[in-house]
């Protein structure tokens, strides 16, 4: 065999080599191709769900957030309440009201103006189970002994009364004299008024939410014609 011949066999060797890593690179490329294109909607999935994990976790953080300051501020509260009925029943302020006058000694022309219920709408409250609505603009006017009375029976009010009381605003006016004579008559059981009071403030009640009735599996259904 001459060098002819030997050097053709080699170049044939080596071309059938070179054949041989091109198609096994291809085959690679393809197989590494294909699962990259199967594994792209499980990416797109996983990034999907990453996303919705993070939002979820958010809003938690957020809610817990939420949470601490609305423990504080009822703590806060607690401080100066004694009572834990929230409930803004008429009834119920109305039945107080007539016990605190006798207790404070009030007048008899004691007068409260009772506003309509309006619902106060708030996305914080959409997830608890809990409704809140107010009485706005609510006024109370009476007579009393002293303006010691008046802001004794305003602080029961608030920490004793029905739901939740903000005082918009207190005018006082001064009807009689402290002297002698109205002394005498105190000490004798009577009851002097020597203040005219008005009264305006927001009355805010906190109650549980009625639960939905569930459908009644028992209706029959319209009859399709």
């Amino acid at each position: 065999m001459n060098k002819k011949e030997q050097l053709v066999k080699a170049l044939i060797r080596r071309g059938v080599i070179a054949g041989c890593v091109v198609t096994a690179f291809v085959g690679v490329y393809v197989g590494t191709d294909m699962l990259a294109t199967n594994m792209e909607p499980k990416k797109v999935a996983a990034d999907q769900a990453l996303s919705k994990d993070k939002s979820e976790i958010s809003r938690l953080e957020d809610q817990l957030e939420k949470a601490s300051v609305a423990e504080a501020r009822f703590a806060d509260l607690m401080t100066e309440r004694r009572s834990l009925d929230f409930s803004s029943s008429s009834d119920s302020m109305k039945d107080w009201l007539r016990s605190a006058k006798d207790r404070y000694r009030l007048s008899n022309s004691f007068k409260l103006n009772l506003t309509a219920e309006k619902p106060v709408h708030n996305r914080s409250l959409d997830e608890t189970k809990y409704e809140v609505a107010e009485h706005p603009a609510m006024k109370l006017e009476f007579d009393a002994m002293s303006d010691t009375h008046v802001y004794a029976f305003l602080d029961d009010m608030r920490r004793n009364g029905p739901g939740l009381i903000r005082i918009d605003s207190l005018a006082m006016k001064r009807t009689g004299e402290l002297n002698a004579n109205t002394l005498k008559q105190m000490r004798s059981g009577h009851t002097p008024y020597q203040i005219d009071a008005k009264i305006e403030f927001n009355w805010i009640g906190i109650t549980e939410k009625q639960a939905k009735p569930a459908p009644d599996a028992s209706a029959k259904s319209p009859r399709k014609r």
